[in-house]
């Protein structure tokens, strides 16, 4: 579909954007300098991500990566910690992945939309977007304010979702390209539709009104057209707070999961007629490797061992997302081989380890208020504005956890990875908490595909007779690469080689207050933090 098949001479249109984009552009820290590195940072920020933000989050990364090099040489928690907030955590894995590859093959950042595909995480339109803004290559950049634009300005009927539509909008910004300052027509464009046409469009104030067919013919609040939206699906969680000398206990999410290598409260899916706080018990059983029928005794009615602490919501994708966060009390004393000290009297310990919190002298009907005044305010409506609403959790348990040993005395020991021991758990775990998390597993399963879509698109739009991005990328080895990112992960893990290897299928380890403000974090698990110790992470 050619522009110029709706306006035959486009050069007027074109200079009326500039000329506006001129005088109404925003002073964004990424145009000040307007460097492939630069570029690259805030256009993967602002996926899913509020300009004002995402404004405040570029400004940190630059203080804190201000380079190509810098990032490279980072750990993964030290970015992953710089990115808490922004969800989607792949985004982040993939960054660090593309520098240290870059990096370690000492070429240049790629200056071409074919080059940039191959790199992790690069999909079309950031690699446009860099291409055409920090090289000033003729590419054109198709996001959903420039869908906008493009469907009202044309009056475009087709739905922009389907193979036709995409291809249509995607001919159209070419067309309407201005030639030799792609990179200026590209962002006037992406301002145009964040400014004056968005959803509720200013025409009054719109460079292009005189232009614009959809305002001609009526039709501009029923353009683009969008597919029907979907409702979400209601999904309950459980998160189980662990307390021991005003320290808890966390696991780190495994790779390749939602929310990867950062640090959690064990949490598990809640199904329909499942007691809250049964489930709690269950939860922290099978992620520290308590025995489950003592920890489910502190639940049973009448013991004050597993207490409510909040009710957060949220919303991802087509979820809508409530995580209930229990409090485990008193202090778990185990002992060197991972057996509880005083096993059948557990409801009866002291319950002097909380005695520092806001809730300490709390009866259970003020934690009730509490959680439903937390839960109003933490509410999120769209996932596509809302940072905090960006990653829904899987379980935390599964099929294949394994009993552990962790020290209550040694609060920021780590628990290391032991699969070998997995087989003889799963012998003497219960069928019916095997069910549970294979449940939850296929429900987190199912959502974790949405964390790795940039990365997914960046591989379809890929050419598979592509050229190599360098002859230095084409022969960097893996092995480089790899070497690299041990060696700046080795002090997020140092922890665990000054203690010996438990049988905790996932890292673990306690931590204290202070302490998680250095840790990486999801949002909603710190304001649970927050909520308990009576301050802000």
């Amino acid at each position: 579909m050619l522009f110029t098949s709706f306006f035959p001479d486009p050069e007027p249109v074109r200079s009326a954007l500039l000329a506006w984009y001129n005088v109404a552009k925003r002073d964004l820290p990424w145009r000040r300098h307007c460097t492939p590195y630069s570029v690259w940072i805030s256009e993967v920020m602002l996926q899913q991500t509020q300009m004002s933000r995402g404004t405040a989050y570029f400004e940190n990364w630059m203080r804190l990566f201000p380079n190509l090099q810098s990032l490279a040489a980072a750990s993964e928690e030290e970015v992953l910690r710089a990115w808490e907030g922004l969800g989607y955590y792949s985004r982040a894995r993939n960054i660090l992945k593309t520098a240290r590859l870059l990096a370690a093959s000492s070429s240049p950042f790629p200056d071409n939309v074919r080059d940039l595909l191959k790199l992790p995480g690069i999909g079309l339109y950031t690699a446009s977007a860099i291409a055409s803004i920090a090289c000033n290559k003729d590419v054109a950049c198709v996001d959903a304010n420039v869908e906008r634009v493009l469907s009202r300005l044309c009056d475009l009927d087709l739905p922009i979702r389907s193979t036709e539509g995409k291809s249509a909008l995607a001919e159209l910004a070419d067309g309407f390209l201005t030639h030799g300052r792609a990179g200026e027509h590209n962002q006037a464009m992406m301002e145009l539709g964040a400014l004056i046409c968005g959803k509720k469009p200013l025409c009054q104030d719109c460079p292009l009104a005189n232009w614009c067919l959809a305002r001609k013919h009526g039709t501009v609040l029923m353009r683009p057209v969008l597919p029907a939206p979907k409702g979400r699906v209601p999904l309950d969680l459980v998160s189980a707070i662990v307390l021991h000398e005003n320290r808890v206990f966390l696991t780190r999410r495994p790779h390749g999961s939602v929310w990867g290598g950062l640090w959690v409260f064990p949490y598990g899916e809640l199904r329909e007629g499942e007691d809250m706080a049964l489930v709690a018990a269950r939860i922290i059983s099978e992620a520290a490797g308590i025995n489950a029928s003592i920890v489910q005794e502190a639940a049973l009615p009448g013991c004050r061992s597993i207490r409510p602490l909040a009710e957060l919501k949220t919303a991802y994708t087509k979820y809508n997302v409530t995580t209930h966060f229990f409090l485990l009390s008193p202090a778990l004393k185990l002992m060197a081989d991972g057996s509880p000290e005083a096993s059948a009297s557990f409801c009866a310990l002291p319950e002097s380890p909380i005695s520092a919190t806001p809730f300490a002298s709390s009866s259970p009907s003020s934690l009730s208020a509490s959680a439903s005044a937390s839960s109003t305010s933490s509410t999120f409506a769209k996932a596509s504005s809302s940072s905090e609403a960006s990653a829904l959790p899987p379980s935390s348990s599964s099929a294949s956890h394994a009993s552990a040993t962790f020290s209550a005395a040694a609060p920021t020991s780590t628990c290391t990875m032991s699969p070998a021991s997995a087989p003889s758990a799963m012998a003497s775990a219960s069928p019916t908490s095997f069910a549970a998390s294979a449940t939850s597993l296929d429900v987190a399963t199912a959502i974790a595909t949405a964390d790795a879509s940039d990365a997914a698109t960046a591989s379809v739009a890929a050419s598979p007779s592509a050229s190599a991005i360098s002859p230095a990328v084409a022969t960097a080895s893996v092995a480089t690469v790899n070497a690299s990112a041990a060696t700046a992960d080795a002090t997020a893990d140092a922890a665990a080689a000054a203690h010996p290897p438990s049988s905790c299928v996932l890292p673990c380890r306690w931590a204290s207050f202070e302490e998680l403000a250095d840790l990486p974090m999801p949002p909603l698990h710190k304001k649970a933090a927050s909520l308990l110790f009576g301050k802000k992470a």
